[in-house]
């Protein structure tokens, strides 16, 4: 599947995505990291978060090409990890489900063959005409 870089937003947007992606920056490399790791301070998550920040306040057009660049990664990453995650998901949850309920003979939709039956119909249930009327 080819992927394309999406279009950068207007100055709004992308002023907001400035703001957003400095902060977290910032907060996230420059103050979360070090605490957690028990690492030394660094000062470059707060420099480019700052630049960030700073970029979205005065021209936040200078971040369109960083912003597209951004959001191409991004869908790259979400296209592999919901592949990667479908798949577990398949394989080592609903299979092992679907394995055990044949197993153990469960017949949710009532397929199984009756022969003195003469037809599978079941008829739908007599419902009270103003059932809909307040459904919460």
């Amino acid at each position: 599947m080819p992927f394309t870089l999406p279009e950068a937003p207007q100055p709004k947007g992308l002023r907001k995505y400035g703001l957003v992606t400095g902060t977290g920056i910032a907060l996230l490399f420059g103050l979360c990291f070090p605490i957690i790791f028990n690492i030394d301070w660094p000062v470059w998550p707060h420099l480019l978060g700052g630049l960030f920040v700073l970029t979205a306040a005065v021209y936040p057009p200078i971040l369109a090409p960083v912003y597209r660049v951004w959001m191409g990664i991004a869908l790259v990453l979400g296209y592999v990890n919901s592949k990667i995650l479908l798949t577990i998901v398949y394989l080592f949850v609903l299979t092992p489900i679907g394995l055990m309920r044949r197993a153990f003979g469960a017949d949710a939709m009532g397929k199984s063959f009756q022969q003195n039956q003469s037809s599978y119909r079941q008829a739908a249930e007599k419902r009270n005409p103003n059932h809909m009327e307040r459904p919460f």
